[in-house]
């Protein structure tokens, strides 16, 4: 079989993710399966786009980025904005356990307390906001 050039534009990506998959489902090894479409992936990422594919269709083998995918997508982000307004005592532990349970994705906690610094939405950084510390100066 012919090898082809490994695809440039997202779109070109995505149709050699189709390509790559419908090899699959058609029986061809991976690694010819990977040849043939133009990617250069392992088999675990062959297998995962397949697996991905048959449980959410294209989307799944759609990745608008390059490098690794974002789980943190601007609806789980505006659910942690309104979730931790609504509940400022939570600690990371407790919020990733609820992000699991509403989108069944898992984020560690060191990022969560990275996402909640930067967007103002740590334990602290609410509880300053609702009633600031008198004992800290502030500018006039």
């Amino acid at each position: 079989m012919q090898q082809t050039t490994a695809p440039q534009k997202p779109n070109e990506k995505l149709a050699a993710k189709l390509s790559l998959v419908a090899a699959l489902k058609n029986g061809t090894n991976w690694r010819e399966a990977a040849k043939t479409s133009g990617l250069t992936l392992s088999r675990t990422s062959a297998y995962r786009y397949r697996k991905g594919y048959e449980a959410r269709g294209e989307a799944a083998l759609w990745d608008g980025r390059q490098g690794h995918p974002s789980k943190f997508k601007p609806p789980m982000q505006q659910w942690l904005a309104q979730y931790c307004r609504d509940n400022p005592q939570l600690t990371s532990p407790q919020l990733q356990k609820a992000l699991q349970e509403q989108f069944a994705q898992t984020l560690s906690v060191s990022y969560l307390d990275e996402v909640r610094r930067k967007l103002k939405l740590s334990r602290q950084a609410l509880a300053e906001a609702v009633a600031p510390d008198p004992l800290k100066k502030t500018k006039t």
